[in-house]
């Protein structure tokens, strides 16, 4: 456990330190040093730190660097038990970005530094996006790694995507006219995991919720959108939970039936919906403060997300796998965490908001990877 702790107080400590300085150059080298240092954590791992690690990324790059080109690359494979595993199949993003970097470096610690990279520089440019975090970026970026960081050594492909989209939906929620750079964006991030797309679900509920603020009850309207989409969201997880065939169903319409197999009739308790109910918690307990100085807007999103995400971790009672469908709603949590910290000009308050929420991520991150052994990202080995 100690390689990520000690790594992710250093990348917070410099994060915290790069505003202070008095020179603009030196701020920015502290910033790159704090966002580079867990890549090098993630790039020096063993391929048994982390279970797709040794399942898809080691082989997709041995197959790289055996083909001579990258269409023998594409449409070579690896025997999987009885069956063979193409690189055809994985998202056309990710493979390529695998078959050039190890043609480039030759290395398999450089294609794990990168896809780092690819998850921490579109999550960076997501929380600039929000004025009130651009000088505290630290405490974001802890309550990131502690929920997610993990995350990336194990679901890559899908982490990659997750952050690209945080990246385009922040776009939109600070700023207008932006639609076409998130269009760009989303299918960016399809390209490397095509659970990506559900992205178009976020932008639809924000851009409903951006609709009903220019009405002339601008609160009443959005409480009234946010319930509706609450009450359509509860109806529809519980109809999913209830009916396993249908859950299924929807499954394999939307291209995911390679997942199939992880729909189970009795998966045990639902320890995500568990996990995530002190942030719900956290979140009403400051409802009043936030609708007073924050923007309603982005309050009613984060809420909203908030509310899918309990509803999709309830479902991980009927798969295992929509769990990770929610790592998209849940990876909202680090600005909705954040955001507790800054809301209120009493600084006990804040400060007391800011024990919390790092508390929370100690905790999760302890059960979670350390003891649940989620990912198989602890202990940390290295290659």
């Amino acid at each position: 456990m100690l390689p990520y702790l000690i790594t992710f107080l250093a990348s917070c400590s410099l994060l915290a330190l790069a505003p202070k300085v008095k020179y603009k150059s030196i701020g920015i080298a502290l910033t790159i040093v704090a966002l580079l240092l867990p890549c090098v954590l993630a790039a020096i791992r063993s391929t048994s730190t982390g279970t797709d690690t040794r399942v898809y990324a080691k082989p997709l790059f041995d197959k790289a660097m055996a083909a001579d080109n990258f269409s023998e690359y594409i449409s070579s494979g690896w025997s999987v038990g009885w069956g063979i595993k193409w690189v055809r199949n994985f998202e056309i993003g990710f493979s390529s970005l695998i078959y050039w970097i190890a043609k480039l470096f030759g290395e398999f610690p450089a294609v794990l530094f990168s896809i780092q990279i690819l998850i921490s520089a579109p999550l960076y440019l997501g929380l600039k996006q929000y004025p009130a975090l651009k000088n505290k970026l630290w405490l974001p970026f802890a309550i990131y790694y502690l929920l997610f960081f993990n995350l990336g050594l194990n679901a890559m492909r899908q982490m990659i995507g997750v952050s690209i989209v945080f990246y385009g939906i922040s776009i939109v929620l600070n700023h207008d006219k932006r639609d076409f750079t998130f269009v760009v964006l989303i299918i960016l991030a399809a390209l490397f995991h095509k659970t990506s797309l559900m992205g178009l679900l976020l932008y639809a509920i924000l851009k409903l919720i951006k609709y009903g603020e220019v009405s002339k009850d601008k609160k009443n309207s959005q409480r009234k959108i946010v319930k509706i989409l609450l009450i359509f969201s509860l109806i529809g997880a519980l109809i999913l939970i209830s009916n396993r065939t249908l859950l299924l169903g929807l499954i394999n319409y939307f291209g995911f039936n390679e997942y199939s197999g992880y729909i189970v009739k009795n998966a045990g308790i639902g320890i995500q919906l568990l996990s995530r109910l002190p942030v719900a918690f956290l979140l009403i307990f400051n409802v009043k403060s936030m609708r007073k100085n924050d923007k309603w807007q982005m309050t009613s999103f984060l809420f909203t997300t908030l509310a899918i995400d309990l509803l999709v971790a309830s479902l991980s009672v009927a798969s295992t796998y929509a769990s990770r469908i929610g790592y998209l709603f849940q990876f909202f949590y680090i600005v909705a965490l954040s955001n507790l910290c800054l809301i209120d000009e009493n600084s006990k308050r804040q400060h007391r908001n800011e024990l919390l929420a790092l508390t929370y991520g100690v905790i999760y991150w302890v059960f979670m990877y350390g003891y649940m052994g989620v990912g198989q990202t602890v202990p940390y080995l290295i290659g």
